[in-house]
């Protein structure tokens, strides 16, 4: 009975909980629509169904989207002189004359089409195509009455294709975005075949919503050279919004019922703002949201920046409808039939989605201060896309704008979206399915869980769209064999730049490793000033051209200046292809060609320092912005090693690695002591994981002698395979004295027997004082003898911590009989405690049921046992 009402009480709260976390978002969404003044999606209204209940407007727009239907078959034989003798009421003076005037030097084709486009324009009586069909009447036209007289079918097939005539540019318009959008490139930068584009599951990056984007975030929001991860932290806990609410569709995730995904599912006219670093997706996500919009037979634009000029003038219906066709088609439309479909979108709006990609791209600037224009007027791109931001221009439309993210930081308050999007990876799920199908004879959870033993860097890299494309294809050329190419987060990568080069259309003349180290020295002197943008000049300065570099760099702009109100500065942009690239050529242009004292500032910056801090005197951790320059180094030192086994190493390069070696165990005192564990864990993870890379037996040798006298305290409580492997590693290669030991197990026993590994790992050091084991799962428990076997190291204490398990009454019985029967003369120490305790989370309390005591040469001595 207490059971049953204590799960009614919980069921009771989280009913409550969720009430208020509904009233909540209720209140964030009407605040954010008032803040706004979002005017309400109509795209649910119910359409009329039945002619008979279609208003005089209604009647007219159906009549105008079946003569624009069957104009070929009525707009000839229509005698259009004579309808405007007879539509005296229904339409002014000055326009029937101007039809006639066509008609009679054009024909009664072009007159037919002039009145269609003075109707579309709204600016004909309401009603005047009931006149239209009783004026036919009266010419006893019977049989091109009959034609025009829309029926029911005529009426579905204008609500399934909202008013939008089959020959119309936005049909057209249509057809060629939803082919080119179906389109898919590949890292090379090459078309996919439209069936291969089609077969590509369609998974898509988690979308994170930056709250308050321009008032209180930074991360990638500056040129400014920053950890990719550093941005994926910053948005780790943020709200996520679905695909399906950025389309408008009906089916809704229940996971994002925060009220952003109310908003955009609410409310059609919001300006939408997609960022993410180089290779998230940002391009390939919006061409499917327009796929998926025309499917939906919504309206539906795409534009991409780096497309339009900056010296072209375009107004805006010809931006819509004439640019996307000179584009793709080379189709030049008449001014009528842009009037025709352009009046449609303005009437149309919440039926319209306008996507414009790549802002990071464009060769223009754009105003922060929106000019006073006409909406038929030819502007400067910089001023329309400034009047389309600002909303001043098709206000009710859905704007979505993709960039990198330092793009948007100069934007004033008028042009800033009302939402900010973050792409950040693909889900563990969403990575596996696209793997799968890239690497369709691959084991691909064999994959990924040795891709994370092996290279945690890249296992995490591979969650990108762009770098698990680049990683499937490098293992369908090497299959297996890329394991031993996986040796290194840094051997791999000169795998990838190598084959990369190799495969796409290298135009440079300069050799492949002279190219590679004039980019390293352009990669490392930026690095070092923490920036990710590079300019012509930077190319000069190590005499390469954007021909020479084009397959690694992106140039992103071009003859560009600094302008007081533009949303991007700088001149010509250059971005390598994904950050992590620039980092690794930083380093082994450091590693290969800085001078000794050049070498030994780049350690200082690589290792951060630390300093004693905090009421308590713990040590802290000060900013690591270099962290994986330190990984690349490791990398690099260990392959270039084992390069060398087979050559002679230079004296400069045996001093370089002296130097590293210093660094780095001198770091490694300082980090791994009593007043540091608490406050720099995270950081004690980073490094040893570093230390995977570092294969090199010589290496690993010198340094586990350098920190033979240093007595480690180490707290480890993640749950990611790639820190466990990294402190087995630790535990195994570096460590010869571990005063204080604590593992929490938690999520343990499911990969490659690392439970066994972990203890076996333990049996390297020569001592360990206090060393304390939690467990969560009975797949985490080790075995008897795994405990037993690592009892000859430890001079103080073992602590076995059960957590909410109830096998421990197995467990005590076996360990008792299994000390009984240990020897005790291989103690280290004289007496050393080894107790069994169990914790249970619901109440907070310990309980210890097991305490023997063991002593050198004698018998086990049970203290206490609850079994």
């Amino acid at each position: 009975m207490e059971n049953s009402s204590s799960n009614q009480q919980q069921r009771e709260r989280r009913r409550e909980e969720q009430r208020d976390e509904e009233e909540r978002v209720e209140r964030r969404v009407k605040e954010l629509e008032e803040k706004w003044k979002l005017p309400k999606s109509n795209l649910d209204q119910p359409q009329v169904r039945v002619l008979s209940a279609l208003s005089l407007d209604q009647h007219d727009d159906v009549i105008v989207f079946k003569l624009a239907n069957d104009e070929k078959k009525i707009c000839a034989n229509l005698p259009i002189v004579d309808i405007m003798d007879l539509m005296t009421s229904y339409i002014e003076q000055n326009i029937r004359d101007e039809v006639k005037e066509i008609a009679k030097h054009k024909g009664n084709y072009a007159g037919v089409k002039k009145m269609i486009t003075t109707a579309v324009n709204k600016n004909l009586k309401s009603g005047w195509s009931h006149e239209l069909l009783r004026s036919m009447e009266t010419l006893e036209l019977q049989e091109l009455k009959n034609i025009i007289q829309p029926n029911q079918t005529d009426l579905d097939d204008f609500n399934d294709r909202y008013g939008i005539p089959r020959n119309s540019l936005l049909h057209r318009i249509s057809r060629e975005l939803t082919r080119f959008c179906g389109i898919l490139l590949t890292p090379m930068g090459k078309s996919e075949s439209a069936e291969e584009s089609g077969n590509i599951p369609q998974v898509h990056p988690q979308m994170a919503v930056s709250e308050e984007h321009f008032a209180r975030n930074t991360a990638f929001t500056s040129d400014k050279y920053r950890l990719l991860e550093e941005g994926r932290q910053a948005y780790k806990k943020a709200k996520q919004i679905s695909f399906n609410a950025v389309t408008e569709s009906k089916v809704q995730s229940p996971k994002f019922s925060n009220e952003y995904a109310r908003l955009l599912q609410n409310n059609h006219a919001m300006f939408l703002m997609m960022i993410g670093p180089a290779g998230s997706g940002k391009t390939t996500l919006t061409k499917r949201i327009v796929k998926k919009c025309l499917e939906e037979k919504k309206m539906a634009f795409f534009i991409s920046f780096h497309r339009i000029g900056k010296d072209d003038r375009w107004s805006l219906k010809n931006l819509l409808l004439k640019f996307p066709l000179l584009e793709h088609q080379e189709y030049h439309p008449t001014d009528d039939q842009v009037q025709y479909d352009f009046q449609w979108i303005l009437r149309n709006q919440e039926k319209c989605f306008i996507v414009l990609d790549g802002l990071d791209q464009s060769e223009f600037q754009i105003s922060n201060d929106p000019i006073e224009a006409d909406i038929n007027d030819e502007l400067f791109p910089s001023q329309l896309v400034s009047l389309l931001l600002s909303r001043r221009f098709l206000g009710g439309v859905r704007l979505i704008l993709t960039s990198r993210p330092h793009s948007i930081v100069p934007f004033s308050p008028v042009i800033q979206p009302n939402v900010v999007v973050f792409l950040n990876d693909l889900t563990k799920e969403d990575t596996e399915t696209l793997m799968r199908h890239y690497i369709p004879c691959g084991d691909v959870e064999k994959i990924l869980k040795l891709l994370a033993m092996k290279s945690p860097r890249i296992h995490t890299m591979v969650h990108t769209p762009l770098f698990l494309r680049i990683f499937a294809m490098l293992y369908n050329v090497k299959g297996e064999k890329i394991w031993k190419i996986v040796q290194t987060t840094a051997s791999l990568f000169y795998e990838i730049i190598g084959w990369h080069q190799n495969s796409a259309h290298l135009g440079s003349e300069v050799d492949a490793k002279e190219l590679n180290m004039k980019l390293g020295d352009m990669a490392y002197n930026k690095t070092m000033k923490q920036s990710v943008v590079f300019y012509n000049d930077d190319l000069q300065q190590v005499g390469l051209t954007a021909n020479d570099v084009q397959d690694l760099v992106f140039a992103v702009l071009e003859n560009f200046t600094k302008h007081k109100n533009s949303s991007l500065v700088g001149s010509t942009l250059l971005y390598f292809m994904h950050q992590s690239i620039q980092e690794f050529l930083s380093v082994t242009f450091a590693f290969e060609c800085l001078d000794l004292a050049n070498f030994k500032e780049f350690l200082g910056k690589i290792f951060p320092q630390l300093s004693i801090g905090g009421g308590e005197g713990y040590l802290n951790v000060g900013e690591d912005n270099f962290n994986i320059l330190r990984m690349f180094l490791i990398g690099c030192i260990s392959e270039l090693e084992q390069q060398q086994q087979r050559t002679i190493e230079t004296d400069e390069i045996l001093a370089k690695k002296h130097l590293f070696i210093q660094s780095f165990c001198g770091h490694l005192r300082q980090l791994f002591v009593r007043k540091a564990y608490a406050v720099a864990r995270d950081h004690q993870y980073q490094l040893m994981s570093d230390l995977l890379d570092l294969q090199d037996g010589n290496i690993t040798d010198e340094i586990r002698n350098n920190l033979k006298s240093h007595h480690f305290w180490i707290m480890f409580y993640s749950d990611k395979v790639a820190d466990r492997e990294g402190l087995i590693h630790f535990l195994q290669q570096f460590t010869t004295n571990i005063a204080y030991l604590r593992v929490s197990l938690n999520g343990w026993g499911h990969y490659d027997d690392d439970v066994k590994r972990f203890f076996r790992s333990l049996q390297r050091p020569s001592k360990i004082g206090e060393l304390i084991i939690a467990m969560y799962k009975s797949s985490s428990i080790p075995s008897v003898d795994d405990v037993i076997s690592i009892l000859p190291q430890l001079t103080i204490s073992l602590m076995l911590r059960f957590v909410d398990l109830d096998v421990e009454r197995e467990f005590c019985e076996k360990l008792k009989e299994g000390i009984k029967m240990f020897d005790t003369t291989k103690l280290q120490t004289q007496e050393l405690n080894v107790r069994v305790q169990e914790y249970r989370s619901k109440d907070k309390t310990f309980h210890l049921l097991l305490h023997v005591v063991l002593s050198r040469g004698e018998a086990a001595r049970i203290i206490e046992s609850k079994f």
